[in-house]
């Protein structure tokens, strides 16, 4: 029934060749974070040795990099644009006064100055 033609998806070896480019091409350009990042892993993975915890050290460093991905593709989807503000002051009073005084510190500070 559909005549549009479909885009066959890439074979396993393509999607493996362009994710090991696009973590060159990242590592290249953010090399001070990579180095950071790989001087952390091995020495997580030194003390996982040194201390007998290889595989509590291997299921840390995995959510580590799960909870990076996550990240990633979280930002990586297009943002809204952001909302307009058209009288900065009177929304910033606004939104001042609706702060309940007991998050802002305010009634702490009220406490503290009175029983000095």
């Amino acid at each position: 029934m559909n005549d549009l033609p479909t885009a066959e998806p890439a074979p396993p070896e393509r999607r493996v060749i362009f994710l090991a480019r696009s973590c060159a091409e990242l590592i290249r350009r953010h090399r001070l974070v990579a180095t950071l990042v790989a001087v952390t892993f091995a020495a997580v993975l030194c003390q996982a040795v040194w201390f007998g915890k290889l595989p509590q050290r291997l299921a840390f460093l995995g959510a580590v990099v799960a909870s990076a991905g996550v990240v990633d593709l979280l930002l990586a989807r297009p943002r809204p644009a952001p909302l307009p503000v058209r009288r900065p002051r009177l929304e910033l009073a606004v939104a001042a006064g609706a702060l309940p005084a007991h998050s802002t510190g305010a009634g702490t500070l009220a406490r503290v100055s009175r029983a000095g």
